[in-house]
Order: C-alpha cells, then structure tokens, then sequence
C-alpha cells in the first residue's frame, strides 16, 4: 500500500444500494471497503439517493442510479480505480477513455440468483429478465480489467461465461495472464473487532416471549425465494413440545432497499408459523429491518445460527452473507448442504450440515447443539480460527495487492463492439419492463 510520504491514489467505490442504519449486504459491503481502504487510499464512495452516510475519513457523493453516467461520471477526474457491481454502457466507456481501472465486482452472482428471484414469472417475463441481467454480465465482463468473486464455484463460473462469449480469447495468453491473476477471491467480510453487546435487552424487549434462558437459534438475515424457511419451521414444530425452550428468531423478514419486491416465501414461512401453532410461542419474526450496527444484540444472545435453502443452481454459486455473522459472533450453525459454507462447515467442524428439505435431520440438529455444550465449545474454537480469514481488513488487502502489483488487462473495446453491447443492454433492459 501506499506510504505516508506519497501521494495517495483514489479509489471509486459504487454502491447501487442505500447506506444508512438499515442495510443489506451491498451497502455493508461497500461501507466496510471504503472504512479499510480509506486507510491507506483516497476513497470516494457513491452511494444510492437515500443514503444518509457521512464520513470524515472518505467522501461519500449520492447519486441518482437511473443517471449514473453523469453523477459519478464528471467527479471521476482524479479516480484510478473503479469498484462496482453493474455500471452502464456510457460509464463504462468513460471508464475505459480515461484509462480508469474497472474492477468488476462480481461476489455475488445475479445471474443464478435471478432463477429464484423471478421464479413465480415463468416463462415468459422471467425469460426477459433473465437476458437482461446475462447481457448486464457479459457488458461487465468485456470491460472489466479485474474480477472479484466470492469463492472458487463462482470463479469457474464467469471463466465459463467468458469462454462462451469470446471474452476469454488468446489476449489472456498474450500478455501473460491466468485467470489467477485476473480473477481475486474476494467475498464478503466480517468484522475484525471482537462483537460486542451494545443492549443487552434490545431483543428479550421486542420478543418478551424469548428469555434469555431459553435457546435461541436466529436466522440472520431476510427470508429470500430462494432459501427454504419451511422446513426450518417444520423441524421447531418438532421440538416444540419437548423443548419448549428452543425458540427461533427471524430477525429480519422483508430488505431495507425499498426497491426489492416482498418475498413470497416470506409471507409462506409466516402462515406455516401461524397454521402449526408456531407462531409467537417458539418460532417469532421480526417485520422491521435490524439496525447494521444493532443486529449483534440479536446474535449475540443466541447459540445457534441457520440458514436453509433448497437444491438448485443458486445455492451452488450461493455465498451466505449471512454465516459471516454467524462467524463473528461465533455461533455453531446449522446448515443445508450443498453450498461453500456447508462445505466449509463439514471441514472445519463449525456446525451441523443436513440434507435439503429434511425437518426431522434439521430438528435433531438443533437438538444436538442445544444440548452438547462441549461441542458448542470445541465449534466456536473452530470459528475463532476461521473467521480471520474473512476479516474486512483481509479483503481491503487483496484489492490493495491488486492494484500494487498492477494486476490489471488492458481491454480494447471497439466502438462497433460497444454499440452493439450498448443495444444489448438496452434492449433487454425495456424488454424486461414489458
């Protein structure tokens, strides 16, 4: 990184998702880098119209998303480098006559999550969708001068995508590049600092139903289409009876971004709840979005964390944001296979891992770290080890190495090919509002 005595070079930072008290994984995401990196870099992070982030230590612009090219376009004069998700055409040829590096951010894979998101829209509208957000990629993917993911599943999985679109050409070859070098496991961070109780009673407040005898196992996060909160709620009718002190906590049901459409399978797991006798007696949702800087006092408390999801194409490429703070807070978890965090699960011993849609295995799980409390202990050593690993401060490090070591590809993009990505983009974007 850079010395004290050098000019500091700046990096952009893109956020299509509002920064506040209530966020998401993309705005915590791109808060967190632009708290580490401001350290040793100039920062600029442009956030979404609704962000109330202020900051001494980085300069925080917002911006209108639907005019992108011209709010974060003309403040570029002094930008080297340029993190972000999904950046339109003009800005990205911006980008590229400005010899601005473009580092593509790609942690979390849209495409395969689409599958789910908009599975309830099958054929015809989900179809649009779908071409809309492959020709979004493959725009990303031709301009990029490095690429970020999550874990090595979703490595192979733009390699396969460049492969198929030409992207992946005898260029990489040329000039000495492998996919190694172009491509940076990046995925999403955890704190470095110990997790802390800000209010011991925030949660036993809001839920007088929970006390802080019982055994609280949360579900840190939202109830998205794509994970399956039915079996999970099955599995405490189970205990219920047995184990009345077992209780389970979701504790947040809908997103802080206004723009993202309820879930269905929110508003499912919440008539299941009410229609076993679940509902407020062992199984409790939490309607509000949990604070990003509240959301320990509702980990905490627990002893165990889970996430379920069903066998598809999103889980493979899945990364569970989600078991970070499991991870922080150092919870013995109870997972369903088939993911990266699972099989981290199983090597490491950090948890349970069960079968997909399997509330008998779900519930004897949860039974078991209940009621082992050796265990718990020899899993929460575990995590100890593993989560240093996953320390923001490690990720600002490998996005650091990129740019000190110039780890970066030169993209030539001609202007026949930008117009004709530029039509692409367009065309299936009206397309997808039919």
């Amino acid at each position: 990184m850079e010395e004290n005595n050098k000019i500091k070079k700046t990096i952009a930072l893109v956020s299509f998702d509002p920064i506040g008290d209530k966020m998401a994984g993309v705005a915590i995401r791109y808060l967190e880098l632009a708290k580490i990196l401001s350290k040793n870099y100039q920062v600029i992070l442009f956030a979404t119209q609704g962000s109330t982030l202020k900051s001494s230590d980085f300069q925080v612009v917002v911006f209108n998303p639907k005019r992108q090219t011209s709010d974060i376009g003309h403040r570029l004069s002094n930008v080297q480098y340029l993190v972000a998700q999904n950046l339109a055409p003009e800005l990205l040829r911006i980008l590229q006559k400005r010899n601005i590096r473009f580092i593509a951010d790609l942690y979390d894979p849209i495409l395969t999550e689409t599958l789910e998101y908009e599975k309830d829209n099958w054929p015809a509208k989900m179809k649009r969708i779908l071409n809309y957000h492959r020709s979004a990629l493959i725009l990303q993917l031709t301009f990029a001068n490095h690429l970020l993911y999550a874990n090595r599943r979703q490595q192979d999985l733009y390699a396969g995508v460049m492969s198929a679109t030409g992207i992946l050409d005898g260029k990489f070859a040329v000039d000495g590049f492998n996919l190694d070098n172009f491509m940076t496991e990046a995925p999403f961070g955890v704190a470095d600092e110990k997790a802390k109780l800000d209010d011991k009673n925030r949660l036993f407040s809001k839920f007088p139903k929970i006390k802080p005898t019982d055994t609280i196992v949360v579900w840190g996060g939202g109830i998205w289409n794509w994970f399956d909160p039915i079996s999970l709620i099955k599995a405490l009718a189970i205990l219920k009876n047995k184990h009345p002190e077992i209780k389970l906590l979701f504790y947040g049901v809908g997103h802080p971004n206004p723009k993202i459409k309820k879930m269905k399978m929110a508003a499912e797991a919440i008539d299941l709840a009410k229609k076993n006798g679940t509902f407020d007696e062992n199984v409790f949702f939490n309607t509000d979005w949990v604070d990003y800087q509240k959301r320990v006092d509702f980990l905490l408390p627990a002893k165990i964390g889970v996430s379920t999801h069903f066998n598809n194409v999103e889980t493979h490429f899945s990364f569970r944001t989600r078991i970070l703070d499991y991870l922080w807070t150092e919870l013995p978890m109870v997972l369903t296979r088939g993911d990266f965090f699972a099989e981290l699960c199983q090597k490491e011993n950090l948890g349970i891992v069960v079968d997909f849609q399997s509330p008998n295995e779900i519930a004897e799980a949860i039974k078991k770290l209940a009621t082992d409390g050796k265990l718990r202990d020899t899993i929460r050593e575990n995590i100890r080890k593993v989560r240093e690993r996953f320390f923001w401060s490690e990720i600002g490090k490998k996005i650091a190495a990129i740019i000190e070591n110039d780890h970066f590809i030169n993209r030539q993009v001609s202007t026949g090919r930008y117009f004709q990505l530029k039509f692409g983009f367009y065309y299936h974007w009206l397309k997808k509002k039919i």
